[in-house]
């Protein structure tokens, strides 16, 4: 199989290689693009890390690397010419990259299935420049890496799972420098048929790199769209992304952490990490780190090494950890290193309250974990805490989805991220469904834990639709038979049920201020920035703004949830069934 590959790889390439761009694709397609959300930074904009560790390795290894990020071309583009926006803009800055660069190969970078189609755009489109050999790598194509080949016959061939150290061998083996035996993690179609060679060489731990962003304006990005999920807390604070640790403990059935890094935790060396952190602050002005690890505080006595490694070296910095952390892994003694350092928010992930579910998807975590959990944060009320949940799993039924909320209410985080379940490609809960690959290929929005920006952006889409007549709404988890599982038509408003009584119905009892002062922090973020024209947000934002005494911005809030509500059937309906019209002054109930 090895000499097959090579055979394909040499064919590939007119003499040796040397150069290679790597290439980030727009994160949202023409078609769902909306420059009314770009300009409230809703898309992500996260500096392109795993590009950049890869870049630092080819280096390394004698290869000449250059990055063209073609989402911060797009998104700088639209701050700079709103009003004379052109979505190609991308394919400018690819074909002025491409001669400038004279790369000898194109690597696309693709993380989740929502990016499938942007891929496949930017491989369709190197070839009608420049006709060059064009590789695919990360998440996606490691995870459906025949469907990707056969739907995008453009792509060469794919990179899989971690790449740092196996594409530069294999680029040693093209040249031949290196022997054949060197070729692992690397798949392709010969002559119709899918190839693959799947043993992995991963990075050892003294080989865990740090970036190299080669010329791109690191510092910039934080002002083009989202970096982490807590721009409501930071403030002004220039925010960019680290990576401590790679892989994660947990064997959860719906994440593909373990698939992709393989099993178990890879630890960098703490000083180096920090090392890395320094450089982001005294060379591009960041402020704030967003922790990229799944794992973040994997072996206690080490995390805690970590941030007091931070308090020592006096940065003056914040960080959240939005990729989420074990609950089981916070003790007091690492809990407090964190404040300490400068932590300001963390996501925990906890994605379901019943305990047969958490048992089914192999959750590292049990309902007594989390509440320990609650006990611990409770020392720290000015921390920002979410917590992931998720609904849809198979079988999942209406009591179990109560039994969440139930659970959520009782711990009393500051907010709860709801997800209806996507599954990825090569993870366990996947291979339980009927679904394959092509299908997720061919609904590119459907995979990820990323795709929840793509769930808001539906959900607002149907509130758009249903504005004139909305489909009927009504609680069911105040219903008898709570034994059913529900269909996959009535997880939306489902979604919808769970997401008010676990983030905004708590607000009506709500007194304590800390708690109420980060209730504002967000619900003014979802409003301004998130979700226009969302009555129920301004609604319990103005409720809580009169907590807080701020009584003329309660007035203009409410005044805008009236406004939002009077031209929405839809929000009529929602305010009807969940009782609100009693805290609207001078407005009546209507019909359902």
């Amino acid at each position: 199989m090895q000499d097959q590959i090579v055979k394909q790889l040499r064919q590939l390439f007119k003499s040796s290689l040397k150069r290679i761009l790597l290439v980030v694709p727009p994160e949202a397609t023409e078609e769902d693009f909306n420059i009314a959300l770009a300009l409230n930074r809703r898309y992500w904009a996260y500096p392109p890390y795993g590009a950049a560790i890869l870049a630092r390795s080819l280096k390394n290894s004698g290869y000449a690397a250059a990055i063209v990020d073609l989402n911060y071309e797009i998104l700088s583009h639209v701050f700079e010419k709103p009003h004379e926006f052109s979505y190609e803009i991308w394919k400018k800055a690819l074909g002025k990259s491409l001669e400038s660069f004279r790369p000898d190969l194109i690597g696309i970078s693709c993380m989740f299935t929502m990016g499938h189609m942007n891929m496949k755009r930017v491989a369709e489109e190197v070839k009608r420049l420049c006709d060059l050999p064009v590789a695919a790598g990360g998440v996606h194509p490691t995870n459906a890496p025949e469907a990707v080949l056969r739907d995008c016959p453009d792509i060469d061939f794919i990179g899989l799972y971690e790449c740092d150290q196996s594409l530069p061998a294999l680029f040693d083996v093209v040249n031949g420098k290196q022997p054949e035996t060197e070729l692992s993690q690397v798949a392709m179609l010969i002559g119709g048929d899918f190839v693959s060679f799947n043993e992995r060489t991963p990075p050892k731990l003294d080989e865990i790199l740090p970036p190299d962003y080669c010329e791109l304006a690191i510092g910039k990005y934080d002002g083009l769209g989202q970096v982490g999920t807590y721009r409501f807390m930071r403030e002004n604070r220039t925010a960019a992304s680290c990576l401590a640790v790679r892989g994660c403990r947990a064997k959860c059935s719906f994440c593909s952490v373990r698939s992709f890094n393989g099993s178990g935790v890879r630890t960098r060396e703490v000083v180096l990490v920090v090392d890395e952190v320094e450089r982001l602050v005294h060379d591009y002005g960041i402020k704030h780190i967003t922790w990229l690890d799944d794992d973040l505080l994997f072996n206690e006595m080490r995390a805690t090494a970590l941030f007091n490694e931070i308090i020592r070296r006096k940065m003056n910095l914040t960080w959240d950890a939005s990729n989420g952390v074990i609950a089981a892994a916070i003790t007091p003694g690492l809990l407090h290193a964190m404040v300490e350092s400068g932590c300001i928010g963390l996501n925990i992930g906890i994605e379901s309250g019943s305990p047969k579910i958490l048992q089914e998807v192999h959750k590292p975590g049990t309902v007594d974990s989390f509440r320990k959990a609650k006990y611990l944060l409770a020392a720290y009320p000015y921390l920002f805490i979410k917590g992931f949940l998720m609904m849809g799993f198979p079988g999942e039924t209406l009591g179990q989805m109560k039994e969440t909320v139930n659970l959520a209410l009782e711990l009393g985080f500051d907010w709860y991220p709801l997800q209806i379940l996507n599954p990825l490609p090569s993870t366990e809960i996947f291979g339980s469904l009927t679904q394959d690959c092509g299908s997720v290929i061919a609904n590119p929005g459907t995979g990820g834990w990323m795709a929840g920006i793509f769930q808001s952006l539906n959900l607002r889409r149907r509130e758009e639709s249903e504005k004139a007549n909305a489909r009927k709404f009504f609680d069911r988890l105040q219903g008898k038979d709570l034994d059913i599982v529900p269909s996959k038509e009535d997880l939306a408003d489902l979604w919808f049920l769970m997401d008010y009584k676990i983030n905004y119905e708590p607000i009506l009892d709500m007194e304590n201020p800390v708690k109420l002062e980060n209730k504002r922090k967000i619900l003014r973020d979802i409003c301004d920035r998130i979700s226009h024209a969302n009555a129920l947000g301004n609604l319990f934002l103005s409720l809580t703004e009169r907590k807080l005494r701020s009584f003329a911005e309660a007035d203009r809030r409410m005044a805008l949830a009236k406004q939002f509500l009077d031209e929405s059937d839809y929000w009529q309906k929602r305010f009807a069934v969940f009782g609100l019209y009693r805290h609207l002054s001078g407005c009546e109930a209507k019909a359902v």
